[in-house]
């Protein structure tokens, strides 16, 4: 497993080079996790969202939060936040999901169930990928 200082460096590093190769979108979730617990250069960090457009956190994308738990695809403690992440992705048609987290996520034993599942809803499926990954050129 990675460790947390060579995520560090990776994000910062795509944040630097990468970023303006993407529209970048977040959601009220996404401020919510960074502002949950004290970290060092959480301020920094909230500070990057700036100016990035919000998508919304709709009732439909709260029920298909709701049903990624229902699914397995995600814990039920955590589709607060981790089920939310997906279904704003899913819902609002993004082409990627950008996370570190490789457990409940970003994981390839996951992409299938997740396709399966966002068919019978009718729902797209982003690509859920890390940093490292976006790194690379993309087509």
């Amino acid at each position: 497993m990675r460790s947390v200082s060579r995520r560090k460096t990776s994000t910062r590093s795509w944040w630097e080079t990468r970023r303006g190769d993407f529209d970048l979108f977040t959601s009220e979730a996404v401020e919510e996790e960074l502002g949950a617990t004290l970290f060092p250069h959480q301020e920094e960090m909230i500070a990057l969202l700036e100016g990035i457009p919000r998508l919304e956190l709709s009732s439909e994308v709260h029920t298909l939060s709701a049903r990624y738990a229902d699914e397995l695809l995600v814990p039920r403690l955590q589709a607060s936040l981790d089920g939310v992440h997906l279904a704003v992705a899913c819902y609002h048609d993004c082409d990627v999901l950008l996370t570190w987290n490789i457990r409940h996520l970003a994981n390839p034993n996951k992409v299938d169930h997740l396709r399966a599942v966002n068919a019978r809803l009718d729902q797209s499926t982003p690509k859920i990928l890390t940093p490292d990954y976006l790194m690379e050129p993309w087509p």
